[in-house]
């Protein structure tokens, strides 16, 4: 199923998760980690404080991009080569992490 979101709807997610990324790292790097969780394994904690970082690099970078852009204005063959491999490799992460929550393996 493709999800077709208008330009403001995707600001305003990105500007969310800025926001929510920016209230992370104001937190402990420990944060993420939940006692609660059975079997979760407090050396592997940080991995998710670390891809967050990530994610919000990319999302302050991308947000920043995005607003450089002029509709039509067309780039060359390696910047959308490069924005579209970034594109699938965030979409392939969130749906096997997505696949992954709802079978309760996450």
């Amino acid at each position: 199923m493709k999800v077709t979101l208008t330009r403001s709807e995707l600001k305003q997610i990105i500007q969310e998760e800025w926001d929510r990324a920016e209230a992370l790292q104001q937190g402990s790097p420990t944060d993420g980690y939940d006692e609660t969780v059975e079997g979760q394994d407090p050396e592997l904690d940080n991995e998710g404080y670390m891809t967050k970082s990530q994610l919000y690099k990319i999302g302050d970078v991308a947000l920043k991009l995005h607003d450089m852009l002029k509709d039509g204005q067309n780039l060359p063959e390696w910047a959308q080569s490069k924005v579209a491999q970034v594109s699938q490799a965030i979409d392939d992460v969130y749906h096997a992490m997505e696949y992954d929550t709802k079978r309760g393996t996450i």
